[in-house]
């Protein structure tokens, strides 16, 4: 049983004097009056499933909370990050790896395409931006003023890459379905943030108010963003939760995609206050279901974990390290902000797992314990990455950073006796003969600092994402 916290004690006014102080914009940020803007959308979409494309039709409502006349604005058409190999996504991936031969393969190449915007019902002039086919210019008809509110629509159609490349993309009928839609960039103090997508480097986005419909074949089981609308779709989900016979096939090498519905079904998510949405689809999953009352509130939420048979060894105890992750992090930071959380069993390439707003897709684990970690890492984001929603590209510290040394916290609360050896050695003798035996988990995160101080490979906290070298940024 959980003990009440007692709540913490956050210095606000001197955290935040600190942080401005690192980030270099005292002066800047006392002299302007803090603003943000809105951008509420409406999506339905479509998976094809044969063809593995959606299309689908956006309706955007963008209110101008900033001081100044918008004369035009920036989208983010992250999709075609994956259209051809002199992207800046390609780039950084040849750069990172090695040339390889990437989206001149058909299969992993990736668009959007059929755009058509309108604003307030009228067509706009639009072009792409030199050197980033993934990002946009809407030239307004008529100026953007003050306080004012304009309605932008599109169609677009998303070619879903194969996965393997990066965070978006499909492995045989297995979806992982992210900045898939046409997104504002955000205008801040700083002006507008109209940036490529990366492989090494996250996002920015602005807050506002979802509401998307999904629609595709009907045994398709989904995670996404936000709250479920469906009372239908709610009691299946409760009834796979019930089902156990996956047990029998624990970590079946046999994992088929079954056939698709000829029957469709359209489910709707909606939610408020956030900056993303993604979603997760696949045939296979099997469903776990829970409840955490959060410390502080009193406030019940649900939590969920989807996965396969692949690794459902490892996943049989998901629901309970997203459980105990859930209280842990809110009495330590302050209660979960939404009112679902679902960790899923993806086809990830990038990194062991990647967080969105509410819903996280996991790789493929090691054991249980780097599964925990994980979950766990990735749930934390919640606070930062969702909630805090700051510039990760130009302050990564504040995301990864932070949400790094609660997960650190975390584990060696849940874990204090676990030994360094039996995660990264696997071999007790082997330990022993390096005497490494004893060294506790925690002394992983010295050993990383002092190999890179050692060799004066060390960077400063306050870099931009892109001014790391891989190992500082992932590490």
């Amino acid at each position: 049983m959980n003990e009440r916290p007692q709540k913490p004690i956050i210095p606000h006014l001197t955290s935040i004097f600190i942080l401005l102080l690192i980030t270099g914009n005292l002066f800047r940020a006392m002299s302007q009056e803090y603003f943000q803007q809105e951008v509420n959308y409406n999506i339905q979409v479509t998976l094809n499933d044969q063809l593995h494309e959606l299309t689908a039709f956006e309706n955007i409502e963008y209110i101008n909370h900033s001081s100044d006349t918008l004369l035009f604005i920036y989208f983010h058409l992250w999709p075609n990050a994956y259209s051809n190999n002199n992207t800046p996504l390609a780039k950084q991936l040849i750069q990172l790896y090695g040339k390889q031969q990437l989206f001149n393969d058909l299969e992993l190449r990736g668009l959007i395409d059929s755009l058509d915007f309108k604003v307030n019902d009228k067509r706009v002039d639009w072009e792409f931006l030199s050197g980033q086919p993934d990002v946009c210019r809407l030239n307004l008809n008529a100026p953007l003023n003050p306080s004012d509110t304009i309605q932008i629509t599109t169609p677009f159609h998303v070619k879903i890459p194969k996965g393997g490349t990066s965070r978006m993309g499909h492995i045989g009928e297995s979806y992982q379905i992210s900045q898939w839609y046409p997104k504002p960039a955000v205008y801040d103090q700083d002006g507008w943030h109209q940036i490529s997508y990366l492989e090494e480097g996250e996002f920015y986005a602005e807050f506002g108010h979802f509401d998307v419909q999904i629609t595709l074949p009907a045994n398709y089981i989904v995670g996404a963003t936000g709250n479920l609308q469906n009372e239908s779709e709610i009691e299946i989900l409760d009834k796979l939760s019930t089902d156990t016979s996956w047990i029998n096939n624990a970590s079946s090498t046999k994992n088929d995609f079954p056939a698709s519905s000829k029957l469709f079904k359209t489910i709707r998510y909606t939610t408020e206050k956030i900056h993303d949405f993604a979603w997760f689809a696949d045939k296979r999953f099997n469903v776990q279901k829970g409840k955490v009352k959060l410390p502080y509130s009193d406030r019940e939420i649900t939590t969920m974990v989807l996965f396969t048979n692949e690794q459902s060894e490892l996943w049989k105890d998901a629901l309970e390290y997203v459980n105990d992750a859930v209280y842990w992090f809110s009495a330590k930071i302050g209660d979960y902000p939404y009112q679902n959380y679902t960790a899923v069993q993806g086809a990830l390439t990038s990194g062991a797992g990647m967080e969105y707003p509410g819903i996280t897709v996991i790789g493929l684990a090691d054991d249980a314990y780097s599964l925990d970690e994980v979950i766990s890492h990735e749930l934390c984001h919640s606070w930062f990455y969702s909630a805090l929603g700051s510039n990760e590209r130009r302050y990564p510290f504040m995301d990864e950073g932070l949400t790094s040394a609660y997960t650190d916290r975390y584990m060696y609360h849940k874990h204090p006796e676990k030994k360094l050896w039996e995660v990264y050695a696997e071999s007790e003798r082997w330990a022993r003969f390096m005497k490494i035996k004893e060294m506790p988990i925690q002394r992983m995160q010295e050993l990383e600092w002092l190999v890179q101080a050692r060799n004066n490979l060390e960077q400063p906290i306050n870099l931009a994402s892109s001014e790391y070298t891989e190992l500082n940024y992932t590490v």
